[in-house]
């Protein structure tokens, strides 16, 4: 998933990497939470890139990297850039290709905001949604997930990112052995 993550301040010392190594420009800080795991931060440190025409040009330039980045890095976060309105939101999500199905099954009640933009749930704040993976039951899921905030929650409202990438490993061996017999996709 690619994350555009505005607003609460981080817990903890990150882990510096360099934008250029990864592809990217001096423009951005780039870091981590916790060594190699997900997600990659990309935060805004060129005052230019607060505005919206300018980020736009910059992110399209560079949205194959992003997509590099989503692959090698689990999840990308952006943080600091111009996106605070629904249209704003949109128009990053439009940079890469879109998903040709349709919202199906899941337990969350959603609607539709503007295109493909939907909403999280209209489940109540005291409703606790576990970790899963989008869609991954259907035989054509997205490839990429975005999240925004327009107005940010109170209290909570954090999304999990889960890495789901080791997840298989982490598994005692039979069980990989049932989903293995059964041809479950890994």
């Amino acid at each position: 998933p690619a994350v555009v993550y505005q607003s609460r301040k981080l817990d903890g010392e990150p882990l510096l990497l360099d934008p250029q190594a990864l592809g990217l420009d001096g423009r951005v800080r780039c870091f981590e939470l916790e060594a190699g795991k997900a997600p990659l931060f990309v935060e805004c440190a060129d005052e230019a890139l607060r505005d919206r025409a300018t980020f736009r040009a910059w992110f399209a330039q560079r949205r194959p990297v992003v997509d590099a980045l989503i692959v090698q890095h689990g999840a990308v976060v952006l943080r600091g850039f111009p996106v605070s309105e629904t249209d704003d939101f949109v128009a990053l999500t439009a940079e890469f290709p879109g998903f040709q199905g349709d919202y199906a099954g899941g337990r969350a009640p959603r609607s539709a905001i503007k295109g493909q933009v939907m909403e999280a749930t209209r489940l109540a704040a005291s409703v606790q949604l576990t970790l899963h993976s989008e869609m991954a039951y259907m035989r054509d899921y997205p490839k990429r997930l975005a999240f925004f905030a327009r107005k940010l929650a109170a209290q909570g409202g954090e999304t999990t990112i889960g890495d789901m990438r080791g997840l298989i490993d982490d598994l005692p061996p039979a069980t990989v052995a049932k989903l293995q017999q059964h041809e479950t996709r890994m």
